[in-house]
């Protein structure tokens, strides 16, 4: 359960930390809090923020200055020219998205290639042509990667990549 309750966090701050990102510290914070309903403090240079709820809390980064999640495996960015744009973490999860110059079939083709590699099995792997998918897992831990084209105003970079990694530490 918690793994699934760090994932959907996970996929609700992809899609609501952009937000906060970009508008007012207060705004977002309402925004965020009116859709998750719970306590949300953002930093005062908007780059950062943090999610309180009874179950724990939630960080989130983006910006300039992004560094990966404490904890995050970083082999899990194989792209040598990645630029970190998201991060986040949660409990047992974390998520790091990037862009990287590459186009998503050649991303794709190095992420099948290393996660093997790397002593991961692949569990799933979807390919529909505009969208990449591999669910993926390495004993308690496992990640989700997918592969879409870049929409950032960066258009030097091809392809965004975000990663979902989970670890059940009691396990």
């Amino acid at each position: 359960m918690k793994k699934s309750v760090a994932i959907g966090i996970a996929l609700l701050l992809l899609v609501l930390a952009p937000i906060a990102y970009f508008a007012k510290n207060k705004i977002a914070e309402k925004a965020i809090e009116s859709q998750t309903g719970a306590d949300v403090d953002i930093d005062s240079n908007g780059e950062e923020i943090t999610i309180k709820t009874e179950d724990g809390q939630t960080q989130y980064s983006a910006g300039g200055d992004v560094k990966s999640p404490d904890g995050f495996p970083q082999e899990l960015v194989v792209m040598g020219d990645a630029k970190l744009i998201l991060s986040s973490t949660s409990g047992t999860g974390s998520s790091l998205t990037y862009l990287t110059k590459s186009d998503q079939a050649a991303v794709f083709a190095k992420y099948l290639e290393k996660i093997v590699e790397l002593g991961w099995k692949k569990e799933m792997e979807l390919n529909s042509g505009e969208g990449k998918m591999l669910n993926i897992s390495k004993g308690s831990a496992s990640a989700v990667i997918t592969i879409g084209e870049n929409s950032t105003d960066d258009t030097s970079f091809k392809t965004t990549v975000s990663i979902i990694y989970t670890s059940d530490t009691d396990k």
